[in-house]
């Protein structure tokens, strides 16, 4: 029994190992991109030109942040199938656990109808000492479990974390192209009225004055 359960204890050991290493390495760097996104927004706006109380960007400028902005929607995208895959492989190692635990409860309860000294790998063991290193394996497998569910959370929180942010870039640049646009529009008119008028001053005006 013990040859059969301390395999699965180091996979564990080290599945936990590489999905805290991923969570960690996920979140720093969607951390990264989103103080760079916000303030590379910040900066264009700032940096604007101001028409009464709109901001005037140029559209080669706003192309480009929006470049930016759709390079990390396909890092978040990437991102949250890497975690979905990671929550994928701490189900497939739950469900090896619990078949551990029903393989240790099995032997246990074999245990408890043979006499108080066990034969084990050629030694004769102390039933007691047996039963305590068996449960000591279980509650090694209780605790693994305890990680696994709490890095399914951590998990779980990244990707709600990194969905808000990026609907609420998307929401801001979305926003700022309306604003944009409509002030181009605005200009645009205001320069056709005043070629307009100027065209018609010219017309009024006799030839040679």
């Amino acid at each position: 029994m013990k040859g059969m359960i301390l395999p699965e204890i180091r996979r564990g050991g080290v599945l936990i190992l590489l999905i805290g290493l991923n969570a960690g390495m996920a979140f720093g760097k969607q951390s990264d991109e989103n103080g760079t996104l916000q303030a590379k927004y910040k900066k264009m706006v700032e940096d604007a030109e101001t028409y009464e109380k709109y901001k005037v960007i140029a559209t080669q400028q706003l192309n480009s942040f929006w470049g930016e902005v759709e390079d990390s929607l396909v890092s978040y995208r990437k991102e949250i199938a890497d975690v979905k895959t990671a929550i994928a492989n701490i189900n497939s190692t739950l469900e090896a656990a619990n078949d551990s635990l029903a393989v240790v409860n099995e032997q246990l309860q074999a245990s408890e109808e043979v006499n108080s000294e066990i034969s084990f790998l050629g030694m004769s063991l102390n039933k007691s000492f047996y039963n305590v290193v068996v449960w000591g394996i279980v509650g090694g497998l209780l605790v693994l479990l305890g990680i696994m569910y709490v890095s399914f959370k951590n998990s779980h929180s990244i990707t709600n974390r990194a969905k808000r942010d990026l609907a609420q870039v998307s929401d801001e640049l979305e926003e700022l192209r309306q604003r944009s646009n409509e002030k181009q529009v605005k200009l645009k008119r205001e320069l056709q009225t005043a070629v307009n008028q100027l065209d018609e001053v010219r017309r009024k005006t006799p030839a040679g004055r």
